[in-house]
């Protein structure tokens, strides 16, 4: 599974997708509650994937696809990874620290 500190619906909680059992779950975890919400399944049952913020957005990178959630339900990027990746890692980069063309 992976996990992410993210805002839902203007509620910060802790998102959780995927994993070895659960495959496609997505669940949600409102801090200020401390209830548990089911979301949107992923698309691809997965589990070794990453997921991280990407212009604000909760991103899924896994195997060769990449699922971004709009809100309401997880769609697939016109993008794809080149090769199929496995036991691999990301890391957030600021945009500032981006040179700009």
């Amino acid at each position: 599974h992976a996990c992410l500190v993210t805002e839902i619906l203007g509620r910060k909680g802790v998102l959780v997708t995927g994993g070895a059992l659960t495959g496609g779950n997505v669940r949600f975890l409102n801090l200020k509650s401390m209830k548990w919400t089911e979301l949107s399944k992923l698309l691809y049952r997965t589990d070794g994937h990453k997921m991280v913020l990407i212009e604000g957005v909760p991103t899924i990178l896994s195997w060769d696809s990449i699922q971004k959630f709009n809100g309401e339900k997880w769609e697939l990027s016109d993008q794809k990874l080149h090769y199929s990746r496995s036991a691999f890692t990301v890391t957030s980069i600021p945009s500032h620290l981006i040179p700009a063309d």
